[in-house]
């Protein structure tokens, strides 16, 4: 990996800085500022000698890039005064932009050639995974061919962790609960159109998650105030559920498909801490892993991961980052079947249960694409939870009004 190996979501980061330099400052803005800015600091600080423990250099440098940036981006889109209307046009035009990318990857599977966007190394890896499940009953069923679709995508991981958030999102709008919602045909479309491209994917992790999503948004909406004793204790009984299908192995084509290749790779990771307690600080010891133990895999724990590779400090204060900002959602849900309240219930549970589950079984930041995902629908739901007038955004501000 070189120096140059950014990607195009990471420009988002300079998109929205500039779009914070041209609009005048607000009081919730400068809070969010003086919350945000000191543990971000710590946590760039804290990751940094990451850099010079692993053994090769240039390749945890970008890592580490990966893992700060999204970050960056997250405190400038909370800077933005963006209101309500504003921000369920940008949920609407992410949600409608999964549809459409679902619709080319379901072209992608039709015909077996989704690879036109990846190179020699993960073609390789494409058919040497749709082998594995051609061999199961679930490969049979779907008819996999030699690769997986990518939609717009570089890899079929990432399509996944592109679709998990619009797929919750989209729940509240599909619903007639919702008195104003228009288009509820084209959301129900779009939410069957993502969910069809998860299962032609056979992302088990994902499509997991945004099962358990729908059933906590679907419990959560019909229980008054959510608190959080609520809002954990429903995801970790919608995760718990999800977590024993994977265990009995009946999406099973590899190790990681069941329960006990699960705890191998995790207790690998361990038995590595055990062994080097001084990289607890400093982290740095990923490729270590993969030479020992996985020699082609990373821990597929984001917890463990982020230990390996940046040190229990960085774990710590990214998870503070995390938490606050659903502290913030959690506090600014209210009670009303509005289309802002719901939605941001919806965002919510896609949140909570992408922590609670689908990132306790994949190396999430070791992919910088689903981490800048993951930041900017927490600062999609934060920004619906403040309350109308927090932000009072110019009228020219240039984002339309659709509700």
């Amino acid at each position: 990996m070189d120096w140059g190996s950014f990607t195009l979501v990471e420009l988002s980061t300079i998109l929205v800085w500039l779009l914070v330099a041209c609009c005048p400052p607000q009081v919730a803005g400068r809070k969010v500022f003086r919350s945000l800015l000191p543990l971000l600091l710590m946590l760039m600080t804290a990751g940094f000698f990451s850099v010079f423990q692993d053994s090769d250099a240039k390749h945890a440098a970008s890592v580490y890039r990966d893992f700060v940036l999204p970050v960056v981006f997250l405190l400038g889109f909370l800077l933005l005064p963006l209101g309500h209307e504003q921000v369920l046009f940008l949920i609407k035009l992410f949600i409608l932009g999964a549809a459409a990318c679902s619709i080319l990857a379901l072209v992608q599977f039709a015909t077996d050639a989704g690879m036109w966007t990846a190179n020699e190394q993960q073609e390789a890896w494409q058919e040497f995974k749709a082998g594995m499940i051609r061999e199961t009953f679930w490969g049979r069923l779907l008819g996999v061919g030699h690769t997986l679709p990518v939609g717009l995508s570089s890899a079929t991981n990432n399509l996944a962790s592109f679709l998990i958030f619009p797929a919750a999102a989209v729940l509240p709008l599909c619903s007639d609960r919702v008195p104003v919602c228009e288009g509820r045909r084209v959301w129900r479309l779009s939410f069957c159109l993502m969910t069809a491209a998860l299962v032609v994917s056979c992302s088990r992790g994902p499509l997991l998650t945004v099962i358990a999503a729908a059933l906590c948004f679907r419990w959560l909406s019909r229980a008054g105030r959510v608190t959080a004793g609520k809002l954990v204790s429903c995801a970790l009984m919608t995760g718990a559920a999800a977590t024993a299908l994977l265990w009995t192995g009946l999406l099973s084509w590899d190790a990681l498909g069941t329960g006990e290749g699960r705890l191998e790779m995790a207790g690998d990771a361990v038995d590595l801490i055990r062994s080097r307690p001084a990289m607890l600080m400093a982290g740095g010891v990923t490729g270590e892993y993969q030479e020992t133990y996985h020699r082609d895999q990373v821990v597929h724990n984001s917890l463990l991961y982020i230990i390996l590779q940046f040190g229990l400090p960085a774990l710590i204060l990214s998870a503070w980052i995390v938490l606050s900002q659903v502290r913030q959602m959690l506090r600014g849900i209210g009670d009303s079947d509005s289309a802002v309240s719901r939605v941001g219930l919806a965002v919510l549970c896609g949140v909570t249960v992408n922590l609670l589950l689908f990132m306790q079984t994949t190396s999430f930041f070791d992919s910088v694409q689903a981490s800048f995902i993951l930041y900017f629908w927490i600062g999609l739901g934060v920004h619906l939870c403040r309350p109308q007038g927090s932000f009072r955004a110019p009228d020219d501000f240039g984002v339309p009004h659709v509700i």
